[in-house]
């Protein structure tokens, strides 16, 4: 089970910050993209995706991270991670998604990013 919440970024409107719960695998897939796909099919162009909260996160979930940066970037627009568990950076390291994706440690880091 996942859970993609809309968070507020004190005082910056124009960036969406979603926090993800949960399991992100097959199963759910399909609903986080469309959760992180939300503010960017509204026309918002900067995002940050918190990961604090995934239990579990598979190569669907990773893929469907890919694929929500590749929309954004196409409309010029950037997003990060942040809040990535111990676990899953290890992973992310193993694969280089540092290359792919801006990870970042916390929220501040993640807004100089997206909206520079």
């Amino acid at each position: 089970m996942i859970k993609v919440e809309e968070a507020p970024l004190d005082g910056r409107p124009e960036i969406a910050l979603r926090q993800v719960t949960g399991e992100v695998d097959m199963d759910s897939a399909e609903a986080f993209e469309q959760a992180l796909m939300k503010p960017i099919n509204s026309g918002r162009r900067l995002l940050i995706v918190s990961l604090a909260g995934v239990t579990y996160l598979n190569s669907f979930g990773i893929g469907k991270l890919v694929k929500v940066r590749t929309e954004l970037e196409r409309g010029g627009g950037k997003m990060a991670l942040v809040e990535v568990p111990a676990a899953i950076q290890e992973i992310f390291g193993l694969l280089q998604m540092e290359k792919l994706l801006p990870i970042v440690g916390d929220r501040a880091a993640a807004v100089q990013v997206v909206a520079s």
